[in-house]
């Protein structure tokens, strides 16, 4: 765990709810509790990044931390040239797609550590010109169960030889939880796939230099085990080397 005279300050970016889930006549932003608790158990201080009309203003706010989490969300739209999605999609609403970009552009340009989960792993992907399975039982009918609607359900995960996420878990499978129907089908330029499910759907892209960057498609902040500390201490130390900078 870091110490606590240098813990560093982690953002978190969130869903953004207008007026489907809550209240038609109000905005608000929503983050799942285990997020923060995660990163605290790992020694950081988490914040809420806030939805910020005016982009100029995340400057000075990603000035104020050391890494970012891309939290989970709804759906992204399908960018296959050509090709309609036959299945309804839940689309994130495009204040939140737009403040990602901006959020996951500035954390590039100052080389901050990124994790992005589940959601955030996708959209990493198409940031740097990926592509998407839109819908996996549509899509893949052969794959495995990603999204049963329970977290107790697990599913094996195949870690790649010679990745950064090998050298945290220092295991070749784990069991994760699963909560997504959406996929990395092709990898974006300059990333490699880290892990893969046992059907062959990518479960965890990171680049192909040593920028600390880890697209991971499960929760590991929902689940109370040893890897979930080995993924968010490593991600916290990675934030504490750029904190120290």
């Amino acid at each position: 765990m870091a110490e606590e005279t240098r813990r560093p300050v982690i953002g978190i970016s969130t869903c953004i709810d207008v007026g489907k889930r809550i209240n038609p006549e109000r905005t608000y932003q929503i983050l799942e509790i285990s997020y923060a608790d995660a990163l605290a158990e790992a020694g950081a201080i988490p914040v809420i990044v806030p939805y910020l009309r005016d982009a100029k203003h995340y400057d000075a706010l990603l000035s104020g931390i050391d890494g970012l989490v891309m939290s989970g969300g709804e759906d992204l739209p399908s960018n296959v040239p050509g090709e309609a999605p036959k299945v309804p999609l839940v689309l994130a609403p495009q204040c939140r797609l737009e403040q990602d970009r901006v959020l996951l552009e500035r954390v590039l340009e100052r080389k901050l550590p990124f994790l992005g989960i589940c959601y955030g792993m996708q959209f990493l992907n198409l940031h740097f010109g990926g592509t998407l399975y839109y819908d996996i039982p549509h899509q893949l009918s052969a794959s495995v169960n990603h999204r049963p609607g329970d977290m107790a359900h697990l599913h094996t995960v195949k870690i790649k030889d010679g990745t950064r996420l090998k050298a945290i878990l220092a295991c070749d499978e784990v069991s994760v939880n699963s909560s997504h129907h959406q996929a990395v089908r092709a990898v974006g330029a300059g990333l490699k796939v880290a892990a893969v499910c046992e059907d062959g759907v990518i479960e965890a892209i990171e680049p192909e230099d040593d920028h600390f960057i880890l697209g991971i498609q499960w929760h590991p902040e929902k689940m109370a085990d040893e890897n979930r500390r080995k993924i968010f201490s490593a991600f916290v130390e990675a934030c504490m080397k750029k904190h120290d900078e």
